[in-house]
């Protein structure tokens, strides 16, 4: 029988910090506002703060927590860092997706629709409260301002990524994200 190093009390009195397993690839199912449902796969980091009298952590319990992952919402989110705080006896859980996640785009044009691929991170905590951060990266076009100073007419457009991150503890549709960022 091998020793339960991690599971014995630490004399040094010394807390740990982000504790955890990080770049775990992991299928997920995303709300999405138009189809229900979307499927992808997220890069996964999972950590726990760990009291001071604790030496380690069992490692597969982040994979465990992660078993009834159902779909992506707050609450679901929630549910896991506080499935992690009580198996691991932890103060504090974190857990970061980073994900693609399509929308349907409208050609300027002929109007015909075609996927379009955004990278998105939610990264939630929780300590004694629960915090969501949702970030989107965006491609947009934006008006040259040194073309349209010198022009006329005809000034040109430029690409870019519109980087959005906001806290909030409720369902917000990343599409809405992308409305933000083309308005």
């Amino acid at each position: 029988m091998l020793k339960d190093v991690q599971g014995e009390i630490d004399l040094r009195q010394v807390p740990l910090k982000n504790v955890g397993i990080k770049n775990l690839r992991w299928p997920i199912s995303m709300k999405d506002r138009e189809k229900g449902i979307q499927s992808t796969v997220a890069t996964i980091s999972m950590a726990v703060d760990l009291p001071h009298d604790m030496r380690g952590t069992h490692m597969s319990r982040f994979v465990e927590c992660l078993q009834s992952f159902g779909p992506v919402t707050p609450f679901a989110l929630e549910h896991i860092l506080d499935a992690l705080k009580e198996k691991l006896q932890a103060e504090k859980a974190m857990l970061e997706l980073e994900f693609t996640y399509f929308i349907q785009k409208e050609a300027p044009i002929t109007g015909q629709k075609a996927p379009l691929d955004l990278n998105c991170r939610f990264r939630a905590e929780k300590g004694e409260e629960f915090e969501l951060y949702i970030c989107a990266e965006i491609p947009i076009h934006t008006l040259c301002p040194c073309s349209r100073e010198i022009s006329v007419y005809g000034a040109h457009n430029q690409r870019a990524i519109a980087k959005i991150e906001i806290n909030s503890n409720e369902m917000v549709w990343l599409e809405e994200l992308v409305t933000m960022a083309e308005a």
